[in-house]
């Protein structure tokens, strides 16, 4: 895997994923509070992962478009596993060494055999963590865009899901995107990382901006999260959604069609889908082989007339699709309440590009 100024391959030993950073500070750049580490000056960074592997055009083309909007107030870093991890979820590769190359001028890595969750813990562990060692303050992770649809319970096995996901283990919001085709070209990724740049620059970025996420856990700030506590108004809701994206509580699922005809967003719940006929079965001189999944045919079993509200339903219609989703599973102490999620599915005016109403401005 050749690649401009790689380096050295360097071996890498996962143990507890966890991290601590010191207090950060805020400087104003280009109308924009840009987040900086009070101690030692480091630079804000945003996280670019995937489970198409490093040589997924749709990986580049995001990181491209992410750097001409706001290269200069973010560096923006990819790591990326060196080959295909679709469907992967969340798993984590422990106790076994992970090659990582150097690419392009330290600012593209690739973790061999890693994961998109093996990715985002190289990048952001605190002490050995890729982006600490180049002086970088990560702010968010944004992975994908998927070759595919990310719709329904495909977040569950998603691998780009998961890379968004891992985020949340550290403190830190995570966006997923993915191009809900199976028919892709050149036009379709250009139209995903159009509305994935915007919803980071436009709807994500702002609310970091004026949030006072450490990057690490902090029940104290974390008021929405007492006991008892009821949410009362819709206003009370976007504060505790805005918060709760900064301290990544919630993780957003972007879904954009192979047209984005309509230039809009949709708030969306899951769709419900179901794949069928994805088993095949073959009969060797020795042995039966089943493969799941892959290149031949299958079918999709949607249920429609479930809901007109569904990511399924919004790309479509043309529209990319905004589920916001709790980070954590039920009963963690850290899951956002059903009075605050209630309200996710709510737009902002008609007229708006359509974004989630917490996120809009």
């Amino acid at each position: 895997m050749g690649g401009k100024g790689m380096s050295t391959c360097m071996s890498w030993v996962f143990f507890s994923p966890w991290i601590s950073t010191p207090s950060l500070r805020y400087t104003k750049r280009a109308g924009l509070l840009v987040r900086m580490a009070g101690s030692v000056n480091r630079a804000p960074a945003i996280l670019v992962t995937n489970d198409d592997g490093i040589e997924s055009k749709a990986l580049r083309e995001l990181a491209k478009g992410l750097q001409a909007r706001v290269g200069s107030l973010y560096k923006v870093v990819i790591v990326a596993p060196g080959r295909n991890q679709s469907a992967c979820s969340m798993k984590l590769t422990i106790g076994s060494p992970l090659k990582l190359h150097t690419l392009v001028d330290r600012e593209q890595y690739v973790l061999e055999d890693g994961t998109p969750a093996d990715c985002v813990v190289a990048a952001l562990e605190p002490e050995h963590g890729i982006l600490h060692r180049l002086g970088l303050d990560p702010v968010m992770v944004v992975s994908g865009i998927n070759l595919g649809p990310n719709v329904g319970s495909d977040v569950v096995y998603s691998g780009t899901f998961a890379g968004a996901r891992q985020s949340n283990v550290f403190g830190l919001p995570g966006l997923a995107a993915s191009i809900a085709d199976y028919d892709l070209d050149d036009e379709a990724i250009s139209h995903a990382v159009e509305a994935t740049v915007e919803l980071v620059v436009e709807g994500a970025l702002p609310i970091l901006a004026a949030s006072t996420n450490h990057g690490r856990f902090d029940q104290e700030r974390r008021w929405f999260h007492q006991q008892g506590w009821k949410c009362e108004s819709r206003e009370k809701a976007r504060q505790a959604l805005r918060e709760g994206f900064a301290e990544g509580d919630i993780v957003v699922n972007l879904n954009i069609p192979r047209r984005w005809s309509t230039r809009k967003f949709r708030s969306t719940r899951l769709g419900a889908i179901f794949y069928r006929n994805v088993v095949v079965r073959e009969q060797g001189h020795k042995d039966v082989t089943i493969t799941i999944g892959g290149p031949q045919s299958f079918t999709v079993e949607d249920w429609r007339g479930w809901s007109d509200d569904t990511d399924v339903a919004a790309v479509r219609a043309g529209y990319a699709s905004v589920t916001t989703l709790n980070a954590w599973p039920e009963t963690h102490p850290l899951q956002l309440p059903a009075s605050v999620i209630q309200y996710v599915m709510e737009e902002e005016p008609t007229g708006s590009p359509g974004y989630p109403f917490w996120m809009g401005r």
